[in-house]
């Protein structure tokens, strides 16, 4: 009797001598359901997440961004408020500034 773990690092398989099941673990590409992760991989019987998710929006005010839920969110965005209420604070996209 064959048991599947469901898990994709794994190889299942039976134990001639005891009839038991087995699971060895395997190497190849997994998912490791992490949608920040690129490039996972099975290490050791488990999936590993891979590289880090590059953000980018293109949009310089945005502060570094970071994957976070799934999605690109927004950094910390610049720093562009005078102090001065009787000016329009406003933050150049190409430059950050």
């Amino acid at each position: 009797m064959l048991s599947d773990d469901s898990n994709a690092c794994t190889s299942d398989g039976c134990d001639g001598a005891t009839g038991g099941c087995t699971h060895n673990p395997s190497a190849g590409a997994c998912d490791d359901g992490d949608a920040c992760t690129s490039g996972d991989s099975c290490s050791g019987g488990k999936c590993v997440g891979g590289a880090a998710k590059v953000c980018s929006d293109g949009d310089a005010c945005n502060g570094v961004e970071i994957c976070a839920g799934g999605a690109c969110q927004a950094g910390t965005s610049s720093a562009c408020d005078d102090a001065n209420v009787c000016t329009d604070d406003t933050c150049d996209s190409k430059t950050g500034a």
